[in-house]
């Protein structure tokens, strides 16, 4: 009986290692569900700013009803290159059109 191997260092670094990918693992998943939390509120905040636009200046007027939806925006910590603002925008009067 003298002859057993202890294996308890073999068993504590195997479960480090499991430990350590599964908190990287965990840790990404919930970055990732963060950052898709943030990009429904984005959407969200885009449509209520075509919204707010076409109401306070109507039809036309597209250079003030943008510049309206980037303010509203960045009034809620959006900020986003012109670019990007005007195809989300653009995605949400495509949007709005196919429910009417």
């Amino acid at each position: 009986m003298e002859n057993l191997i202890d294996l308890t260092p073999l068993f504590v670094v195997i479960l480090s290692v499991l430990m350590t990918v599964l908190a990287t693992k965990g840790i990404q998943a919930v970055r990732e569900r963060m950052d898709a939390d943030q990009q429904e509120m984005l959407r969200t905040w885009v449509h209520i700013a075509v919204y707010a636009a076409e109401k306070l200046y109507g039809a036309g007027h597209g250079a003030e009803k943008l510049a309206y939806a980037k303010k509203l925006l960045e009034e809620q910590g959006f900020t986003l290159d012109v670019e990007t603002l005007e195809a989300m925008v653009n995605a949400e009067i495509q949007e709005m059109l196919t429910k009417v």
